[in-house]
């Protein structure tokens, strides 16, 4: 019994370290600009580097209670646990995908425990993280567009970057997430001209390598993003950044000399061919799908196999049928009236901008919200953190008030 004493008092004493010197905070903003960084491996490995301190930040029951009380925490939880039991009627199904799906359920749930008590309990961390994010996406993007640029015949071949960017397809979907941390958050809080010109030559940078990485989704999908985010701030210098954004592609081709046309010289990418692939497999369960770790394959019109419909919302059909569907649409629903009614705080702002972004890539890209640290993870994680913390604010109270210190 002493020593059980002994080791609870060790641990009281590491999570009174951790939360009183900032730590797990810290980390989280290392995890975010690790995206821009490492490959997927070691970011891995980062995360359960992490994980101790994370769960010493967590380790408190009143965190717990309070996230008890967010609708959006409650939705989140029943579309994770439900495609998690799907396991179970998954052909296929084995020791070691129940063991690999248990740990990303537990990893994303971290996650967005971690997330949505750090904002909601510091007001200011947002902003953090965007600087953080901002900095390390400008730096990594300019080098790696540099070396771009230096290479014997750079303009053959699409743009690539470092870590996760080093796949031009990942890469436009993690610095579209950096060019709308600038738009939808940094530039409205901007004093001072000197600060404003330094965000939209970074706008330009970003939209730069977003068209030279020739990843058609994702260009479109941050256009119509940075277009909506315009039409519902009004803000001047997000005007200048939309106008920015459309002009930067056409304006680079033309002195890279590519041609507009390498956009769409790939045709449809066997797109409609996963599609269909993927609505022959949706009429066999519609209900329920197929299961989350279900060996289910979309073969395109060359007969390559590929693992993904590349839609997200077929995706959904297919592993979780209508249910899963339907969660989902809930969730999006309930996030986007989150930043509907704090249209007036730029945290919402962000977290809308890179929930639509997601949304409006996913029609073309990706595979589940279910799936280890990815783009997914700041397209529809992490802004469902920013979120969740309205929830825990009571209406009309310092809570709230906080919360909005930094709207303009």
């Amino acid at each position: 019994m002493t020593a059980f004493k002994g080791l609870r008092r060790q641990g009281e004493q590491f999570r009174d370290l951790v939360v009183r010197h900032r730590v797990a905070e810290i980390m989280f903003y290392v995890l975010i600009a690790s995206f821009f960084l490492l490959e997927t491996r070691l970011h891995r490995n980062l995360f359960y580097l992490f994980l101790p301190f994370f769960i010493a930040w967590l380790a408190r029951r009143e965190i717990w209670q309070r996230l008890g009380r967010s609708r959006l925490c409650g939705l989140v939880l029943l579309y994770l646990g439900y495609f998690w039991v799907s396991q179970f009627w998954s052909s296929g199904y084995d020791l070691e995908d129940f063991m690999n799906a248990t740990r990303i359920f537990l990893f994303i749930v971290i996650f967005l425990a971690v997330g949505i008590t750090l904002f909601e309990r510091a007001p200011t961390a947002v902003a953090k993280l965007s600087t953080v994010t901002f900095v390390v996406a400008a730096v990594t993007a300019g080098m790696a567009l540099v070396l771009f640029l230096t290479t014997s015949e750079p303009f053959h071949d699409r743009f690539e970057g470092f870590g996760r960017a080093g796949h031009p397809i990942l890469g436009a979907h993690l610095y579209a997430a950096a060019l709308l941390v600038v738009v939808a958050h940094l530039l409205p809080r901007a004093e001072s001209l000197s600060l404003r010109l330094l965000y939209e030559t970074a706008v330009v940078l970003f939209a730069l390598v977003i068209g030279l990485s020739l990843s058609r989704g994702p260009i479109l999908a941050t256009a119509l993003t940075i277009v909506v985010i315009a039409l519902l701030r009004g803000n001047v210098w997000i005007y200048l950044s939309a106008g920015l954004l459309l002009v930067t592609i056409p304006v680079a081709y033309a002195i890279f000399g590519l041609e507009l046309g390498d956009l769409v010289s790939r045709g449809a990418s066997s797109r409609p061919a996963l599609w269909s692939a993927a609505w022959e497999l949706i009429g066999e369960a519609p209900l329920f799908g197929h299961g989350l770790v279900a060996e289910v394959a979309f073969r395109n019109e060359a007969g390559i196999l590929y693992r993904s419909p590349h839609n997200i919302l077929l995706a959904n059909l297919v592993h979780g049928g209508v249910v899963a569907l339907a969660l989902v649409l809930a969730i999006y629903a309930l996030a986007f009236a989150a930043v509907l009614r704090q249209v007036r705080q730029p945290e919402a702002v962000l977290a809308g901008g890179l929930l639509l972004f997601g949304f409006l890539a996913g029609q073309t890209d990706y595979r589940l919200f279910y799936v280890n640290l990815n783009p997914e993870w700041l397209t529809f994680w992490l802004p469902l953190a920013i979120l969740g913390r309205y929830d825990l604010a009571k209406p009309d109270t310092q809570e709230l008030q906080e919360l909005g210190s930094d709207s303009i």
